[in-house]
């Protein structure tokens, strides 16, 4: 038997059954992974934003504690 037509097979047997647990794992498993990635998306946001917020800040504090000018 060919490989294809085995996992056809195999395919058939698993979503006849009562219960396709092969296609129930595999749904669950895409919405996880894709829910995993959402989240590290979302935090990689985060992470930038905040770096900008920082980076704001000392070239404020820079900037108002310049002994050279005069604060005004």
């Amino acid at each position: 038997m060919a490989r294809a037509s085995l996992a056809a097979a195999v395919n058939k047997y698993l979503t006849n059954t009562k219960n396709p647990l092969w296609e129930r794992a595999c749904s669950r498993r895409g919405r996880h992974i894709q829910h995993r990635c959402r989240l590290i998306h979302r935090f990689r946001e985060q992470a930038r934003s905040h770096r900008v917020l920082d980076s704001a800040r000392t070239i404020k504090v820079l900037v108002r504690t310049n002994p050279c000018k005069p604060n005004s």
